[in-house]
């Protein structure tokens, strides 16, 4: 009876994931909806200029029939080949075109989602997909060719690599090949993943987790060195010249220039890439998973999920920390981070459905970081949802006191962290599966 009663279960997951996933396929052509209008004219611009080569191919026979090479490098990138491929099957239109979108954003899901799956955790599965499938903001960007939805497919690969492949040479040196090709051929903020690859290695690896790096670092210097001499037929020059383009027109590094400025950008970015709009259920989730998988009182635990915990963590947290300084910051950007988000909100709800929560501050080390990230992603997010007058207000205001906030998040975030620690202060919940289904339901569709 009980494996029957499984069994009714996960047809019943599996019918609820293939609704947003199939909903993805309806009225592919059509514009975006009214709640995205403000989202700028590269929704509707940029998509189709990154499959115009294979537009060129697939009409006349020609990837480039003008011979324009100043932006060669998309001809190159993963959405322009499957575009080719989508274009030979079922013709040029708009439709296509965004069918290819549609195709890489829930290949880089499933990809994902077998690169984290534990047979012994299959409802740990079945909740990160359900956050990822039916996020609104990600469902929006994934009906558009966008170069992030190459990012994204290749970003899964490179998980499937880290987290599937056993081979103690091979296992970093292609994932490092695949992180340098999630960034070329799909975009450049993919070589972000180098560096909760490289803590993941040294996590389960300890002092030889260093040879393994350095796989990992030849893996994608490698790459990327061969790829560009391929795109740029022996020279540099295409790919530097859309870098200076790229710095010149739209993306100056202002966070960098003062320790405010930084701080700055870090709280805000969190209100102008719509992180309360879109993320306000999935980031305290995936916060509380973060904090929980670090201290959780369960017999349960498994190196492999302390080891994606840890993964997903330094993702996200180092994400944001790279993404915030520059000026140009679009939403879709932030798709990087829902993977890693969408595991770590599932590791709470999967323990609160299974057994509940029994959290005893154990490792200050590890707590400190993700209540200071909390604080700080609360305060910004609060900013821009009390805000009356909108998201400039609370940009404003969060620029004008960076540094004290920054202060006092910091400093509360330790005394609760060490605090917890020596008061032996222990929080339970028990297991609350209403809560579970009305944070998915939240977490689905939210906007």
């Amino acid at each position: 009876m009980g494996a029957t009663g499984n069994s009714r279960r996960l047809i019943l997951w599996l019918v609820l994931l293939l609704i947003p996933a199939g909903l993805r396929f309806l009225h592919i052509a059509a514009d975006p909806p009214g709640l995205f209008a403000d989202f700028g004219n590269a929704v509707i611009t940029d998509p189709y200029f990154y499959t115009a080569y294979a537009r060129n191919a697939a009409l006349y026979g020609d990837w480039d029939p003008f011979d324009e090479d100043r932006f060669t490098v998309f001809r190159y990138s993963l959405v322009s080949a499957a575009a080719r491929m989508v274009f030979a099957v079922a013709g040029v239109s708009r439709a296509s075109a965004n069918l290819t979108g549609v195709l890489l954003n829930l290949g880089g899901l499933l990809l994902f989602l077998l690169a984290v799956h534990d047979r012994r955790r299959w409802r740990l599965t079945l909740l990160t997909a359900a956050l990822l499938s039916g996020n609104a903001l990600l469902f929006f960007y994934s009906r558009y060719p966008l170069l992030e939805s190459g990012l994204l497919f290749l970003t899964g690969l490179a998980c499937v690599a880290l987290l599937r492949v056993r081979h103690v040479i091979v296992r970093p040196l292609l994932t490092g090949a695949l992180i340098a090709l999630a960034a070329l051929a799909g975009k450049l903020i993919g070589y972000l993943l180098v560096v909760p690859a490289a803590v993941l290695l040294l996590h389960e690896r300890g002092r030889r987790g260093w040879a393994d790096v350095a796989w990992l670092l030849f893996g994608m210097v490698g790459v990327s060195f061969g790829y560009l001499f391929t795109v740029g037929d022996g020279s540099l020059r295409p790919f530097l010249d859309y870098l200076r383009d790229v710095e010149t027109s739209t993306n100056r590094l202002v966070g960098f220039t003062s320790v405010p400025n930084y701080l700055t950008t870090f709280l805000t970015y969190i209100v102008q890439c719509r992180l309360p709009q879109f993320f306000w259920i999935l980031f305290p989730a995936a916060i509380l998973g973060w904090w929980t998988g670090t201290g959780q009182e369960s017999g349960e635990d498994t190196p492999r999920l302390r080891a994606l915990v840890l993964f997903a963590a330094v993702w996200v947290v180092f994400g944001i920390a790279a993404l915030s300084p520059a000026e140009y910051r679009p939403a879709r950007y932030a798709t990087l981070l829902y993977f890693p988000l969408s595991y770590l909100a599932a590791v709470f709800l999967d323990r609160l459905w299974a057994e509940g929560i029994a959290y005893r501050v154990t490792r200050p080390a590890a707590a400190v970081p993700a209540l200071f990230l909390g604080l700080m992603v609360l305060v910004g997010a609060l900013a821009g949802s009390v805000s009356g007058a909108g998201v400039m207000t609370a940009v404003k205001f969060l620029a004008r006191f960076s540094v004290p906030i920054t202060l006092f998040c910091l400093a509360a975030a330790v005394v609760l962290g060490w605090g917890w620690r020596r008061w032996q202060v222990r929080i339970g919940v028990r297991s609350a599966r209403w809560l579970v289904v009305i944070v998915v339901g939240l977490g689905v569709g939210q906007e």
